[in-house]
């Protein structure tokens, strides 16, 4: 479970969010994209704090300080891996596929 989840972009508003489930009690989402659609019972029951980024803005370093720290789990959000011919594929399976979190391809 993670303390600090962000929501992988998207364009689709209404799209399943299978990350909801790993973040811990009083967690902090921070939504990518355009428009994001989570249940404010969901933000209110569980005291999750929703906030905002200007396109990852000054985070680097507070990401890379979590993952090192062991408090994201990295491995838990790759949900596909991908030939370097299958690209295309990779880069639609979310779309295709609503619990796909982060797709690798590998060369």
């Amino acid at each position: 479970m993670s303390e600090q989840t962000f929501d992988p972009a998207t364009p689709a508003p209404n799209k399943e969010r299978p990350f909801l489930p790993r973040i811990n009690d009083g967690g902090i989402l921070g939504p990518l994209g355009e428009e994001v659609s989570v249940p404010m019972s969901f933000i209110q029951n569980r005291e999750i704090t929703l906030t905002g980024t200007f396109r990852y803005a000054n985070t680097y370093e507070d990401a890379i300080a979590l993952v090192v720290a062991g408090r994201i789990d990295l491995q838990s959000l790759i949900t596909g891996y991908y030939p370097l011919h299958e690209a295309e594929k990779a880069l639609q399976a979310t779309r295709s596929d609503p619990a796909n979190i982060k797709s690798v391809v590998v060369p």
